[in-house]
């Protein structure tokens, strides 16, 4: 739910097309802008979390060029670095 908008309860494109036909053109804008919002905060929360794991990306690539498969001891040895 987002602070602004609040619930949408939308059952597929065609529920979504007549909810939205109704509303009002602020309110259009207000869900444009909170989808745009969230769009971005999970682009920036995945930007971060591949630069933190860097490291743990770069030697899982290499371990399966190396080996072509990992097995469950080998991964979690990766990923504890």
């Amino acid at each position: 739910m987002d602070k602004e908008v609040g619930y949408i309860n939308i059952n597929g494109v065609d529920d979504a097309k007549r909810t939205l036909s109704r509303a009002s053109e602020h309110y259009h804008k207000s869900v444009d802008m909170a989808l745009e919002r969230w769009i971005n905060e999970g682009e920036q929360n995945t930007s971060d979390l591949i630069d933190k794991n860097w490291s743990i990306i770069e030697c899982l690539a290499a371990s399966l060029l190396d080996k072509e498969i990992i097995y469950a001891e080998e991964l979690d040895e990766i990923l504890s670095l």
